[in-house]
């Protein structure tokens, strides 16, 4: 729109730009539209709409609108708590206002404007080496102490001090060097003068160093403006000045790769008075140049000299000297620009933003609060002796029942890639160890032959010997025999102690439980306890196997009905007839008969030993290795002797996990203040949603 100052006419057309109509000025003596002269004393750049989504918040927001020192001082707490307790790791993105520009755009005067007065130091060289999150709260006057706080500086209270508490910024700012860094720091100004708002100051974009300055200060301001705007929830300030070519404008830039639309940034344009004559600022001012795409608007305003700061000329003389300069000028634009309206404007955005970003805001500090207080479950509580012992008793409790329930068959948590457990133990007993009784087997079997046996028979007797006994070749081939079902035994046991060590490993991994995790030598001592228990069942458990399998072999004896009614005794007639011979008239051919009977019964002797022993094996394992494991009064008892000797030394929590821990207690408590905060506002800002749409309809 443009007022053709001829005086005849107004002349408009529209061209889409921004996604947004904005008014365009066609030649005065196009057919296209000429209005006649007229007077339009209530015209003004709102009232067209040539702002629409500046004008007004979308559906009588700005009735239902929670009081904004609220809303804003909401996300300062979240500001202040993320700054203060070094959370930037864990921060979440934050709706607030983020001023960007090069140094030399004004930057600082338009902070000095919000804010009523220098808070900022100045210097030559890049001076804001760091974000400086500035808390603007409105008081009311008389009822609350006014005054500056640095969050660096909290027992220093609020100072009136100007000079001090921009001395205690400019330390601040070269704690680190003086080199650029993510530090916030983070400036409440508590004034019944300001309007209730909070912005974030960066460093100013400088493409040439100062001497002294490193080569790549560039890079890293540009890298850190890019951190801040680039969060979805950040509204940018783009600072241009209006003496210097538009679209070389470096915060306009930087935004505009943030947010290629334009959505999120508002433009200021400083230095309108310096200006060219015979140029203005009007097309961007009003929308009509197609060169920025900000969709919040553009605000002008007028800078201090840095002669009126030296001349302690103040923001609110400044100010009227604005105010005059835009009614001579932009008289038709002195509602919708300057400092008073660039403040009233940013506060109404911010409060609208925040309003917008409170259901997500709360989704995600939801999100937290479960992140934090998982992490509390996983740090023990173990800050008094009491909390020491009921967290050793929890878990020896623990650790018992987890050993318990696995091999018992019901574990932790059920695995799906192998079988670990009881259930092993139970293949150790069906499988394994019937598998190598299966192997002795074959190996007796076949270390049995007819020359050994007939050899047998004939050291049986002596030079005097009249008859040969096969009773007793039997016998000693019985007993050489059973020493192969030794072997499968003490490995069936092995193999049990072997799982119920795995077993034990794995409720002591941290992965399980995060007690040992952070108290290593509790774990150890664990660990030792179950060795030993184990190790002094294997022992003996392996001396009764031995003693077991030499029992067996020692005496060849069975009143067994079925293995006395097998077919494996020679014949009474055969047996009578067994003896010596002179040589003509050898017992050969007698014992060739003979030998298939003893071999036949020294295999079933075998097998029926053997079918024996893979019965009583695996109960004796199970007595001496798993029910110490699985009943009440078995290793448990032993662990907790041994532990609560020395539980108050065992339980130190490492400084570190000390510092988390406390520090998460401290985020949880805030976390559950602020959440019923956001919740609370929620619910107000939607009854009063609720309540207005009833007075709509009623209206209607």
């Amino acid at each position: 729109m443009h007022w053709n100052r001829s005086g005849d006419s107004l002349t408009t057309g529209h061209c889409f730009v921004n996604q947004l109509f904005f008014p365009t000025l066609l030649p005065s003596s196009s057919p296209w539209l000429t209005m006649p002269k007229m007077s339009f004393p209530s015209l003004t750049i709102r009232s067209l709409g040539i702002f629409p989504n500046a004008s007004k918040p979308k559906s009588g927001l700005s009735s239902i609108m929670p009081d904004s020192r609220g809303l804003i001082e909401l996300v300062n707490k979240l500001q202040n708590y993320f700054k203060s307790n070094g959370l930037g790791t864990r921060k979440i993105e934050l709706p607030q206002i983020v001023v960007v520009g090069s140094q030399s755009s004004g930057k600082s005067s338009v902070l000095d404007g919000l804010v009523g007065f220098s808070i900022l130091p100045r210097g030559s060289g890049t001076v804001t080496k760091c974000p400086i999150i500035v808390q603007l709260i409105t008081t009311d006057a008389g009822k609350e102490e006014e005054g500056i706080e640095l969050q660096d500086f909290l027992e220093d209270g609020r100072s009136q001090d100007y000079d001090e508490v921009r001395a205690k910024i400019a330390t601040l700012m070269e704690r680190n060097g003086g080199a650029i860094v993510d530090t916030p720091i983070i400036v409440r100004v508590y004034s019944p003068n300001v309007v209730t708002l909070t912005v974030v100051d960066l460093p100013g974009i400088k493409r040439i160093a100062s001497y002294g300055e490193p080569s790549d200060l560039d890079k890293r301001i540009v890298s850190l403006s890019r951190k801040y705007i680039n969060e979805k929830n950040a509204i940018i300030l783009a600072v241009s000045p209006a003496n210097y070519e538009i679209c070389n404008s470096e915060g306009l830039l930087l935004a505009k790769e943030a947010d290629p639309e334009g959505n999120r940034t508002i433009g200021v344009l400083t230095k309108l008075d310096l200006m060219d004559e015979g140029t203005d600022a009007r097309g961007l001012l009003t929308g009509m140049s197609k060169d920025v795409q900000v969709k919040l608007g553009m605000i002008g305003v007028v800078n201090r000299s840095q002669k009126d700061i030296e001349n302690n000329f103040t923001v609110e003389q400044q100010i009227a000297k604005e105010k005059s300069f835009l009614s001579n000028n932009y008289g038709d634009l002195i509602g919708q620009n300057g400092v008073p309206f660039l403040r009233k404007r940013l506060n109404e955005l911010l409060v609208q933003h925040i309003y917008k970003c409170l259901p997500e805001l709360m989704e995600k500090l939801e999100d937290m609060l479960k992140q934090c207080n998982k992490q509390l479950t996983e740090i023990p509580n173990v800050m008094t002796e009491t909390d020491k012992l009921e967290f050793v008793i929890k878990v020896l409790h623990r650790f018992e029942n987890e050993i318990k329930k696995e091999i018992q068959g019901s574990p932790r948590t059920p695995e799906y890639h192998h079988l670990y457990g009881g259930i092993v133990i139970k293949d150790i007993f069906e499988k394994h160890f019937a598998k190598d009784m299966e192997a002795a087997e074959n190996t007796s079997d076949g270390s049995i032959t007819d020359s050994m046996i007939f050899k047998a028979f004939r050291n049986s007797g002596s030079y005097d010997s009249m008859f040969l006994n096969p009773e007793a070749v039997f016998r000693k081939l019985a007993q050489n025999q059973i020493h192969h079902i030794e072997g499968p035994a003490l490995k069936c046991a092995e193999r049990v102690y072997d799982e119920i060590m795995k077993i034990a490993d794995r409720n002591l991994a941290e992965e399980n439980d995060h007690a040992f995790k952070y108290f290593p030598e509790l774990r150890q001592l664990f660990k030792r306890v179950i060795n030993h228990i184990l190790d002094e069942n294997l022992d003996e458990l392996k001396k009764q196997i031995i003693e077991y399998i030499r029992v067996q072999s020692s005496v060849v004896f069975s009143m067994d009905y079925k293995f006395l009614q097998r077919d494996c005794r020679p014949s009474e007639e055969l047996e009578k007839e067994l003896y010596v011979g002179d040589g003509e008239n050898s017992s050969d051919t007698k014992m060739s008969q003979v030998v298939p009977v003893v071999e036949t019964g020294v295999k079933l002797y075998f097998r029926w030993i053997k079918s024996h022993v893979q019965d009583y094996i695996p109960k004796l394992v199970t007595d001496k290795l798993i029910i110490p494991f699985t009943n009440d009064a078995g290793f448990g008892v032993a662990l907790k002797v041994s532990v609560m000797k020395d539980y108050k030394t065992l339980i130190q929590l490492p400084e570190n996990a000390l510092e988390c821990r406390e520090r998460d207690l401290i985020l949880s408590e805030h976390l559950v203040e602020v959440i019923a905060e956001v919740k609370e506002m929620l619910n107000s800002c939607n009854q009063k949603d609720h309540e207005k749409l009833y007075d709509d309809d009623d209206v209607e």
